[in-house]
């Protein structure tokens, strides 16, 4: 959603809560300080010093179920 950049309005339809409280919730996402990032560094990023953060982009491709019975619960 972050890559999206949608609104607080279109988030909060989207969830089915106000645009207000999704606005009050976005101050619960801090970021840590970069020394604890860099504590938790994994090795193949200790030679970046100034990165702040790795955000993982992984995208999983899924098929939808077209038929009912094929569920599995």
């Amino acid at each position: 959603m972050l890559r999206l950049s949608l609104n607080s309005q279109f988030l909060g339809h989207l969830f089915g809560v106000s645009s207000s409280l999704v606005t009050e919730l976005k101050p619960l996402i801090c970021w840590p300080t970069r020394e604890q990032v860099q504590n938790y560094y994994p090795d193949c990023f200790k030679k970046y010093k100034n990165v702040i953060a790795i955000i993982d982009c992984t995208e999983v491709p899924i098929h939808p179920c077209l038929d009912a019975d094929d569920l599995v619960f």
